[in-house]
């Protein structure tokens, strides 16, 4: 009684190991396709199709499978090629990462999970029936829905402690490759318990079997790249996994070949840069600050909405010496990097705040001169919580009478997409004017920075404009404007972007299709 008790526990950790494994392997991998497609919507649909489809056959086969053959000697085989195929995942992904350079961010992500996930997601679903038949035919199939209730239990609760592991301790402190490694190991050891078993029972131990088992892993090992010393990113001096982003710094000449870029990349996109010798902006679009110049004479408070590499923020603190800067960034991982890599510390009235954008103003009684929207996940994605008519209300709920609101998107004006066309209806009905510039006024069919600059008061942008002539800066600036007559009869293209309906990564994800 006492062995089969033992018995009947082994099976329930395997069932358990296996639950976890699943929800490991999942959740994991969303930062293995993010380089490729970008943390968006599309993505996580494709990933959680995927595994649930592998898993629904794995279920089905694995009924199968131990019906014919009802001895745990497959559970056994199924332990181990799972195991060993977990480990590769990372070494497969190396290898197939060039057929991702220029993805489709629709179907492509199905494509990458069908070769990096569907086998696993099969052999680890079809574990929890197999191990329910074998403890079924402990009883002699008496207590069936016992077993059956026994072991769907315990994968579940394998999937609760895998997710919550996963997403709280294994990618912010451990590393994907090192996930997938260990993982790997887990279900190969799993099998060696299984082999030993056998052994406490016939009190033999099959050395082929042994042999067969340690050239299979040994042959995993080689060919995965977990053992290999990762190749270093050209320029690369810092990159971790945080529970938001991979974030990767690096540095590189300036192309006037006297100082130093160095550049915050979170997932696939470049969020910002500063110079090591000089406050002088690299990316041209974050220049564009400096247009509150124009639209108004003060600023004692202002808030940057992502914090990115805060170049904009520092420059902001140069010029507005006394104003109070809260930059307001979801990773708390990005405001460390930003004290260690991009002078924040050296600015006593800038003030790092780790919180939602909108959790933050939802609880803020504090009134701005200037809100800077410039927040984004990965390829052009905006957080679509960001865009809405009701956060643009709770942004204009937080200005100041004579306050501006500035956002930062990536789009087209003449675009068929209708990413830039939706967010300025949206925000013409929130704001009684708003002013659109952008970093190509010469070619408006292409991908671009679009800086739009909303307020509640109508300004003589034109008398404004002839004020700062002497102003080299701010003239380049100026002259970027695109007048409302030219995008005017394409805002039937846009949508209104509220909580309840709101396709801004569809558009999104489609002008990256057809590069809009």
């Amino acid at each position: 009684m006492e062995k089969g008790k033992i018995k009947q526990g082994v099976f329930i950790l395997m069932a358990f190991c296996a639950g976890a494994s699943v929800m490991i392997v999942e959740l994991a991998a969303n930062r293995i396709l993010a380089p490729w497609f970008g943390n968006s919507l599309f993505t996580w649909t494709g990933l959680i199709g995927v595994i649930l489809i592998s898993m629904s056959l794995g279920s089905y086969l694995g009924g199968k499978i131990i019906d014919k053959f009802p001895t745990y000697s497959v559970l056994k085989i199924i332990l181990l090629v799972s195991g060993i195929i977990v480990m590769m995942i990372p070494g497969l992904q190396s290898q197939i990462s060039g057929f991702y350079e220029d993805p489709d961010l629709i179907w492509g992500p199905v494509s990458a999970c069908l070769i990096l996930f569907s086998v696993p997601g099969i052999l680890l679903g079809s574990i929890t029936p197999i191990v329910i038949r074998l403890i079924s035919l402990m009883s002699d199939d008496l207590r069936v829905g016992v077993s059956a209730g026994s072991i769907s239990a315990a994968s579940t609760l394998g999937s609760v402690v895998g997710t919550f592991a996963t997403g709280f301790i294994l990618i912010p402190n451990v590393g994907i490759r090192n996930i997938y490694f260990t993982t790997g190991a887990v279900l190969i050891c799993l099998s060696f318990i299984l082999i030993i078993m056998n052994y406490f029972e016939s009190r033999k131990i099959k050395k082929k079997e042994v042999a067969a088992v340690i050239t299979l892993v040994l042959v995993s090992l080689l060919l995965s790249d977990i053992i290999f010393h990762k190749q270093k990113t050209a320029n690369l001096i810092f990159e971790e996994d945080t529970f938001y982003h991979r974030i990767n710094i690096f540095s590189y000449p300036f192309d006037n070949g006297i100082d130093t870029v160095i550049a915050l990349n979170l997932d696939t996109q470049l969020e910002g840069a500063q110079l090591l010798k000089s406050n002088e902006l690299p990316i041209p679009y974050q220049k564009y600050w400096e247009l509150v110049k124009v639209f108004t004479t003060n600023v004692d408070n202002a808030l940057f909405i992502g914090g990115g590499a805060f170049g904009m923020p520092i420059a902001l603190s140069e010029d507005y010496k006394r104003a109070n800067i809260d930059v307001v960034e979801l990773d708390p991982k990005v405001i460390e990097v930003g004290k260690k890599y991009f002078r924040i510390n050296a600015h006593d009235r800038l003030h790092p705040i780790a919180d939602d954008a909108r959790r933050f103003l939802n609880s803020t009684k504090k009134k701005y001169d200037l809100v800077i929207g410039d927040a984004y996940h990965g390829l052009r994605y905006i957080p679509p919580h960001l865009v809405t008519k009701e956060f643009f209300s709770l942004v204009n709920q937080s200005l100041t009478d004579d306050g501006i609101f500035m956002i930062n998107i990536i789009s087209s004006i003449k675009s068929e997409s209708g990413v830039f066309h939706s967010i300025i209806n949206t925000l013409n009905l929130v704001f009684k004017s708003t002013y659109v510039f952008t970093s190509t006024p010469d070619f408006l069919y292409g991908p671009m920075n679009i800086v739009i600059v909303a307020s509640n008061k109508d300004i003589d942008f034109k008398k404004r404009a002839l004020s700062m002539l002497s102003n080299d800066r701010l003239q380049k600036l100026v002259s970027t404007y695109i007048p409302s007559d030219i995008y005017k009869p394409d805002l039937a293209d846009g949508k209104l972007l509220t909580d309840d309906y709101n396709p801004i990564e569809y558009l999104i994800t489609k002008s990256l299709i057809y590069n809009y």
